[in-house]
């Protein structure tokens, strides 16, 4: 354990799943995000445990998973917003997702 660069990469990300009693969401936040010369670039997403519960976020798996960080689906860098409690994984704004017409929150919006 020196001082090597890779010593100062890390990838950091948080994770929180709430409800309001009526609808789940999972919000990941990314803060930062580095591929290592040599190595697998990061990998982001999610399952459900089913076969048809999935997301990957763009960019995921690639050189340009690094812009986590600066993109989002919610107009919040870093920030990535999914209504996880309906038989489909829905993403898009959270004013659209959050208020009473959570079936307009359209799919990978």
């Amino acid at each position: 354990s020196g001082n090597s660069s890779a010593d100062h990469f890390a990838n950091t990300f948080q994770s929180v799943l709430g409800t309001d009693g009526n609808a789940s969401f999972a919000l990941f936040l990314y803060n930062s995000t580095a591929v290592l010369e040599g190595s697998q670039p990061p990998e982001a997403g999610f399952s459900a445990g089913n076969a048809t519960g999935s997301y990957q976020l763009p960019l995921s798996g690639t050189e340009g998973a690094v812009l986590l960080q600066d993109t989002s689906n919610i107009a919040q860098p870093g920030a990535w917003l999914f209504l996880v409690s309906g038989a489909a994984i829905l993403s898009g704004d959270i004013d659209e997702c959050a208020n009473d017409t959570l079936n307009d929150c359209s799919p990978n919006a």
